[in-house]
C-alpha cells in the first residue's frame, strides 16, 4: 500500500528522487500489468512501462500535485498512452472492423454463466492479451478504465460505432475463450 502521507511530506520538502522511488516500488507493477492488458507482450510490456517512470521523474516538476489520487491516475493515463502510441506506431492497432469474429454459438445459459466465475485474474489477463490487438484495446479503454465510445473513437481515430461494435465482439470472443478455457481446466 502507498504511503500517501510519507509521499506528500517528499514533495512538500522538495525530494522528488526519494518520492518517485517510492511510487515506482509501489506502482510499477501495476503499471506492468496495465501496460500489459494493452500490449499482450511480456518484454514490450516492460519496456513502455520503464519508459513510462522515467516520462514520470522527467515530467514530474510539471505535476501539479493535487493529491495521491490524482498522481496515480496521471501516472496510469500516460502508460495508457504510451500502449497506444505503442500499438498505432508499429501498426498492430488496426480497429477499423478489420477482426471479423463470428459471435454465433455463444449464448446465455445458466451452465455457461457459472463457468465464468471459475477463472482466476491471471488467467482472465492472459485471456484478454490473446486478444485481437484492435478489440484488445477497445475492450480495456471500455470495460476496463471506463471510457466512453465517444472518447475512445476520438483516442483511435475511428468511428464511434467501430468502437461499440469492437467492444460487443471483443466480449463474446472472450467469453467464448473463457467458457472453453474452463471447461477445459474441469
Amino acid at each position: 500500500m502507498i504511503n500517501e502521507q510519507l509521499i506528500i511530506e517528499l514533495i512538500k520538502d522538495n525530494n522528488k528522487d526519494k518520492a518517485l522511488t517510492m511510487l515506482y516500488e509501489e506502482l510499477a507493477p501495476q503499471m506492468l500489468a496495465l501496460v500489459f492488458r494493452y500490449v499482450g507482450d511480456e518484454e514490450v510490456s516492460k519496456d513502455i512501462a520503464q519508459d513510462v517512470f522515467i516520462k514520470v521523474y522527467d515530467s514530474f516538476g510539471k505535476f501539479e500535485y493535487r493529491g495521491l489520487g490524482k498522481m496515480v491516475a496521471w501516472i496510469k493515463r500516460i502508460c495508457i498512452n504510451m500502449s497506444l502510441n505503442y500499438l498505432k506506431s508499429y501498426h498492430v492497432l488496426n480497429v477499423e472492423l478489420s477482426d471479423t469474429i463470428e459471435e454465433s454459438g455463444i449464448e446465455d445459459n445458466e451452465s455457461d454463466i457459472e463457468l465464468l466465475y471459475d477463472i482466476n485474474l491471471e488467467d482472465l489477463t492472459r485471456l484478454i492479451a490473446n486478444l485481437p490487438e484492435g478489440y484488445r484495446t477497445i475492450l480495456n479503454l471500455y470495460a476496463i478504465e471506463g471510457y466512453s465510445h465517444k472518447e475512445i473513437a476520438t483516442l483511435l481515430e475511428i468511428k464511434e460505432g467501430s468502437s461499440a461494435s469492437q467492444y460487443h465482439k471483443a466480449k463474446a470472443l472472450l467469453k467464448r475463450r473463457i467458457l472453453e478455457w474452463t471447461k477445459r481446466e474441469k
